[in-house]
């Protein structure tokens, strides 16, 4: 059984580098013989399609390059394997967000809430979607969400948190979430940025208290 299943995962890959880059876009591949999926080492395709997602997702380019086509083919056959699977849903999610593809990112993301709703991930990621289209009241929502689902000692999402509530002008949140993100991973640039907002917020309560004395 072992080496069938490593035959058509190297076919599977052949057919992955010869696919058109919109064929990913499409959320659908070109047609390819029928595959018997239970002949698949999903384990062996899920380390592949890893390798490539992160690829993909260091790109700082919204462009299809061949990782990100790679990627979602691969993910789009784990997830015919196991549709099951909510780390399948997000994984693909994130990477039609990367390229833009609102519809396709929004399905997913949704779909990975719908089989677990407990996980913070596909809150994290939509709240990565809105927060990347300046919608960050949107984004503030799903990063509470999953803040409370366990992302409390996420650095990414504390940080975001942070910077929402800055841009709304409240500074005493924004300091809460960026201490809390510094206790993770100190670095001169956030304690730069907590030093700011300290100052910030000193002349807001100045602001009002003179404000209080004179009414």
């Amino acid at each position: 059984m072992r080496q069938p299943s490593i035959i058509l995962i190297i076919t599977i890959l052949a057919i992955f580098i010869n696919l058109p880059a919109w064929s990913a876009v499409k959320g659908k591949v070109d047609y390819v013989p029928p595959i018997d999926y239970s002949q698949i080492s999903e384990a062996e395709l899920e380390l592949n399609a890893r390798s490539y997602y992160f690829l993909a997702m260091q790109s700082n380019s919204d462009k299809i390059t061949d990782e990100m086509t790679k990627a979602l083919n691969m993910y789009r056959t784990l997830q015919n394997i196991d549709p099951k699977n909510e780390s399948y849903c997000v994984k693909l999610g994130a990477l039609y967000d990367r390229i833009n593809q609102d519809k396709y990112a929004k399905e997913n993301l949704s779909r990975a809430i719908s089989i677990n709703s407990t996980n913070p991930e596909p809150y994290f990621y939509f709240g990565e979607y809105y927060y990347k289209r300046c919608e960050f009241r949107k984004a503030l929502k799903y990063y509470k969400k999953a803040y409370e689902r366990g992302y409390m000692v996420h650095y990414e999402t504390l940080c975001r948190m942070g910077d929402i509530n800055a841009k709304f002008g409240d500074t005493r949140a924004a300091l809460v979430y960026f201490e809390a993100a510094y206790k993770l991973n100190p670095n001169p640039e956030l304690e730069q940025t907590i030093t700011f907002f300290k100052g910030k917020d000193a002349e807001n309560q100045v602001f009002n208290s003179n404000t209080r004395i004179r009414g």
